[in-house]
């Protein structure tokens, strides 16, 4: 599943408690000149979904505004008739892919306790605490005002947040500094398109692959003809992504492939939804201890087949050390799963159990380098870690190099690439066999039909 673009943005505000008193604003889904004079007008939103840093292709524009009843946001979205609109209902605490906003406040400007407001494009809500960055609790349900507005170059959404409705401390002086994030997400639009069509064109799949929806088919091959392959094929799902279910109930057969152990079986076994293992014929894992009387990773009741991380070392050539030598990796600092518990253990994340060898480089006479996507409200974190001798790169700096390395290796990439797709679904068909899943034909891997 591709990402869809977000258009984000971070503010920090500085509210003056005795400052003059603002206009009322009356929310109602426009974005009238004297209601929302003296507001932070915000422009410069980029996109941050797929990260790109590029302006959006279609405007977004935001409006804070300090009010003595709350705080008042206004986001005014262009999204002409060419960009297909989300009609669809959802309900409280939503979860579709449908056009919204989000405006995230952190009050007391600490990085420790947001409050998510989303709005739909059908002025549908969401609400809820988040804690630890990425724990959002959908329990908390606040008493905030709410209104779209619709026409034909766009929509306006305006929302009221009432400062009671959340606890702070309290202000220093006359001032309260708050941290608001805004963003914007398009259900369905041409940068999304744009980038599938840029990546399976790149790998020479253009007729061998869809892009779904709820809906169907955004890209590539209709429903229909996806349903009528699936009938003569075997689904090779890589952590139950593919869970359209039309289209999953017609596959004959379908592997589960776990590339999350420990997540995948802890979140069944809590009767979780992200998991998604159920109706599937084969379970294969890359935890390769799992069902031993030592390994805490339930089974879950099934019966799982252990294969090895792929790597294709052809892509990972051996080449000369750049100085200066040291040990490298890659990372966020707090990665998009909160911590699981197995058996009322609970296994902490990289945030946590990085803390337990961070005077690792001063124990040794080796440079030890992070390219590390941590967040300013994990400064004493990042602190930490300069003054135990750990050094910090811009991921994004990395990036960009390693995507200059990537360009000049591109032509034999592109060119192993080619030929591998036509022999990878054997090879994964013989790896399959080798760990007891058979039945899997030619035609069930796709060779037996093609998409075009």
């Amino acid at each position: 599943m591709m990402s869809k673009p977000r258009y984000g943005f971070l503010l920090t505000l500085l509210l003056l408690a005795g400052g003059p008193p603002a206009f009322a604003v009356d929310i109602d889904g426009r974005v009238g000149d004297s209601e929302w004079q003296g507001a932070e007008h915000i422009t410069d939103f980029r996109k941050t979904q797929p990260l790109t840093g590029e302006p959006p292709s279609h405007a977004t524009e935001a409006w804070i505004l300090s009010t003595p009843e709350g705080l008042a946001v206004a986001l005014r979205n262009t999204q002409p008739a060419s960009v297909p609109r989300t009609q669809q209902r959802v309900q409280r605490d939503f979860e579709e892919q449908v056009d919204r906003v989000n405006v995230i406040v952190d009050f007391d400007a600490d990085g420790r306790t947001g409050y998510d407001f989303r709005v739909s494009s059908t002025d549908d809500v969401y609400d809820s605490v988040v804690t630890d960055e990425l724990q959002f609790n959908k329990d908390w349900d606040g008493n905030w005002k709410h209104a779209v507005g619709v026409d034909e170059a766009g929509w306006t959404v305006e929302v009221l947040i009432p400062w009671y409705i959340a606890s702070m401390r309290d202000a220093k002086g006359d001032k309260r500094t708050i941290k608001i994030y805004l963003d914007r997400i398009i259900g369905t639009t041409g940068e999304r398109v744009a980038y599938f069509d840029e990546v399976i064109d790149e790998f020479g799949l253009v007729d061998r692959a869809a892009l779904l929806s709820n809906e169907g088919a955004v890209r590539g091959p209709e429903l229909a003809t996806l349903l009528d392959v699936a009938a003569e094929s075997a689904l090779i799902n890589i952590s139950g992504h593919v869970d359209h279910a039309r289209l999953f109930e017609r596959f004959r057969t379908r592997v589960y492939i776990d590339i999350d152990p420990g997540f995948t079986q802890s979140w069944h076994a809590a009767g979780l939804a992200g998991a998604r293992l159920d109706g599937h014929d084969h379970y294969v894992t890359i935890a390769e201890r799992i069902g031993a009387t030592d390994c805490p990773i339930p089974t879950c009741g099934l019966e799982w087949k252990t294969v090895r991380q792929p790597v294709v070392l052809g892509d990972w050539p051996v080449v000369a050390p750049v100085a200066p030598l040291r040990f490298t990796t890659v990372g966020s600092w707090r990665g998009p799963f909160g911590p699981v518990t197995i058996d009322d253990r609970t296994f902490g994340l990289k945030v946590h159990e990085f803390r337990s060898i961070i005077t690792l480089p001063t124990l040794a006479t080796h440079l030890f380098e992070l390219a590390l996507d941590i967040h300013p409200g994990d400064d004493v974190d990042r602190q930490t870690l300069l003054a135990n001798s750990w050094r910090l790169v811009d991921p994004r700096a990395a990036h960009d190099q390693a995507v200059g390395v990537a360009q000049a290796l591109g032509q034999r990439l592109v060119a192993r690439f080619a030929g591998m797709v036509e022999r990878d679904a054997g090879r994964l068909e013989q790896a399959l066999d080798s760990v007891g899943v058979n039945g899997i034909g030619d035609d069930d891997m796709g060779h037996g039909r093609t998409l075009s």
